[in-house]
């Protein structure tokens, strides 16, 4: 033990964080990370599919096609991707309109609907 001296058993201060500074840091990532995955979870549910507009614009053409030719019928338009079915109801509050629904599937899964009104003609009191 030649050569040590009493310089180098004494320890040395170890710079560190303090137990405050290290909770104030997790707290601020956790609110970060907490904001961050509801934003992303509110844009998820809030994006729609490419076939949700689709059905849309077809079922606007299928009810411009009813309203022009004034068949009032429950019919069912089927295509090879998706399937739009039309229910045709009197309104239940006014018996002078005519309440037409319309409702779009993708695979057996309701993906849209729609209500429509329309004059009903056939009330002539």
């Amino acid at each position: 033990m030649v050569g040590l001296s009493v310089k180098n058993k004494i320890p040395r201060k170890i710079q560190a964080f303090s137990l405050f500074e290290s909770v104030v840091a997790i707290t601020i990532i956790t609110s970060l990370i907490g904001i961050g995955s509801l934003i992303y979870g509110n844009l998820l549910k809030a994006e729609r599919p490419v076939m949700y507009y689709q059905l849309q614009d077809e079922i606007g053409q299928h009810f411009e096609e009813v309203k022009r030719t004034k068949a009032y019928l429950n019919t069912i338009y089927q295509s090879e991707d998706y399937r739009i079915e039309q229910v045709v109801d009197r309104h239940p509050s006014n018996a002078r309109l005519l309440k037409i629904t319309y409702t779009g599937f993708v695979a057996d899964k309701q993906l849209i609907q729609e209500n429509h009104l329309v004059a009903n003609e056939e009330f002539e009191q």
